[in-house]
C-alpha cells in the first residue's frame, strides 16, 4: 500500500496510518493525543515553513508536530511552492537522511519532484528521503 507523503525542502508531511502500518509502537503512543488550536512553524536553514489553514496540533517533539487537518491546511515557506495539505491526522517534522530507492513504501511530492520513504527506515524509526534522480 502506498501513502501520500508531501515533502517542502527538510520538511515531511507524513500520513498518521503510515505509521500505524509500519510503526505502531509510535502510532499507539501518538494517535490518541490531545490537540489544540497551536502554530505549527519548523525551523529552516533562513526561513521558517508555517502551517496555515484549519488545524489543530501538538508539538510532539524538537521540530516535531502531531497535526489533525480539518478541512485544508497549507505549508508555506518564501523559497518553495506552498503545499496543499488535505483532511487527515499527520505528522510533521523534518527530514533527517536519504534512502535507496530499491525498499519504498510511500511517494513524496513537491512540485513535480518525487521522492520515496523506506518501509525499513520507518521500522526503525527514522524519516528519510532520496531526491529523484
Amino acid at each position: 500500500m502506498k501513502f501520500r507523503v508531501y515533502r517542502q525542502g527538510d520538511v515531511v508531511v507524513i500520513p498518521l496510518e503510515l505509521y500505524r502500518e509500519f510503526v505502531p509502537q509510535f502510532y499507539e503512543q501518538v494517535h490518541h493525543v490531545r490537540t489544540e488550536r497551536l502554530s505549527v512553524v519548523i525551523r529552516g536553514e533562513k526561513h521558517n515553513h508555517v502551517l496555515e489553514g484549519d488545524y489543530e496540533a501538538s508539538r510532539i517533539g524538537d521540530d516535531m508536530f502531531f497535526v489533525v487537518v480539518k478541512s485544508e491546511a497549507l505549508l508555506r515557506h518564501p523559497e518553495h511552492g506552498e503545499v496543499r495539505i488535505g483532511r487527515g491526522m499527520y505528522i510533521v517534522t523534518r527530514l533527517l537522511d536519504a534512502i535507496r530507492r530499491d525498499d519504498h513504501i510511500a511517494e513524496v511530492s513537491e512540485g513535480r519532484r518525487t521522492n520515496l520513504v523506506s518501509a525499513s527506515t520507518l521500522r526503525r524509526g527514522s524519516l528519510l528521503y532520496r531526491a529523484g534522480d
